[in-house]
């Protein structure tokens, strides 16, 4: 595997993902540079009597499916893979843990292959399934 420095990630609009992911992916491994590549709207800190600012519409509420879709147009639309070493997938299917969600159609194979098809190339690619919502795949460590 070749050095990974420079991670791309598609991730929900949700509180948690926006208010914190990026530092806790940062605490994981402090070494590689994170960048969010969806959604893009960029959630400021959270202060005292200050309500969180609205989210584009057409960005609220990916997961499952909806994000690997919206991840897989991006690549197409705008070649993000030829940006970072690795792009992320990461979802906590909103604990849908229980079979329904992950299918023939999203599994990590059926993903994979759909974002090689978009970029027209093999690209480095991993999903994080997080469940509960902050808890993360060890993987990510060793990158």
């Amino acid at each position: 595997m070749a050095l990974v420095t420079k991670v791309g990630y598609f991730c929900t609009a949700g509180h948690t993902e926006l208010g914190g992911l990026n530092a806790f992916l940062t605490k994981i491994n402090p070494r590689l540079k994170w960048v969010r590549c969806f959604p893009t709207k960029i959630k400021e800190a959270p202060k005292l009597n200050r309500n969180y600012p609205e989210f584009p519409a057409e960005q609220e509420g990916r997961t499952g499916n909806k994000l690997v879709n919206e991840m897989v147009k991006r690549i197409r639309a705008f070649a993000v893979h030829r940006q970072f070493d690795l792009l992320l997938l990461i979802d906590d299917l909103d604990c849908r843990f229980n079979g329904s969600e992950l299918t023939r159609e999203n599994n990590f194979d059926s993903i994979q292959q759909r974002v090689n098809e978009a970029a027209g190339e093999v690209v480095s690619f991993e999903v994080l399934y997080a469940s509960p919502e902050v808890t993360v795949y060890h993987r990510l460590k060793a990158l």
